[in-house]
């Protein structure tokens, strides 16, 4: 007997499809919170500098 092996070679367009999107939305969402948090840790070291120039004066 033989049986149907086509999806046994790749996945099927659907969801292929599929998990290339949440994989995207996935990276996107990371780069964008990499990149938050530095905008925070930069803004929060230009405040300390801030505040140490403050105090030497």
């Amino acid at each position: 007997m033989l049986f149907n092996t086509r999806f046994k070679q790749k996945p099927p367009w659907p969801w292929l499809s599929i998990t290339t999107s949440i994989g995207i939305l996935v990276i996107a969402l990371l780069v964008g919170h990499i990149f938050h948090a530095t905008m925070n840790l930069v803004v929060k070291v230009e405040d300390d500098y801030r505040e140490i120039i403050e105090l030497k004066k």
